[in-house]
C-alpha cells in the first residue's frame, strides 16, 4: 500500500508537534541563548574559535531532531548517516545539504 503526499503531510505535522511538545519555542531560544553565552565565554578565556558565529534557535531544533533520529536509526558509523551510497543509506534520515546554512 502506498502512503498518498496527504498522509505523509499530515504524518510529518504530528511528529511536528509531538516534537515541540518536549521543545518548544522557548526552550528551543534559551538553549540557543545559552549556548551562544557559553561560546562567547569561551573565546574571551583564550580559547578563540575564530569561526563562531551565534546560533539560532532553527539551528538547535535542526540539531535536537539529528540526534533523537540517530537514535532511532542506527547505523554501523557516524558518517554513514551522510552517505550517498546506495547500500548504506538504506532508511535515509539525512539530506547531504540537510546542515548547510545561508548566511
Amino acid at each position: 500500500m502506498q502512503v498518498s503526499s496527504e498522509e505523509d503531510e499530515l504524518e510529518q505535522s504530528n511528529l511536528l508537534q509531538f516534537f515541540n511538545l518536549f521543545f518548544d519555542d522557548e526552550l528551543v531560544n534559551e538553549i540557543a541563548l545559552q549556548t551562544n553565552i557559553y561560546a562567547g565565554q569561551d573565546r574571551t578565556e583564550g580559547n578563540a574559535k575564530s569561526q563562531w558565529r551565534d546560533v539560532t534557535s532553527n539551528e538547535i531544533r535542526l540539531f535536537l531532531a539529528i540526534n533523537i533520529m540517530q537514535s532511532v536509526v542506527k547505523k554501523p558509523d557516524l558518517q554513514d548517516y551522510w552517505s550517498r551510497n546506495p547500500i548504506i543509506e538504506y532508511l535515509v534520515i539525512f539530506s547531504p545539504n540537510l546542515c548547510k546554512t545561508t548566511n
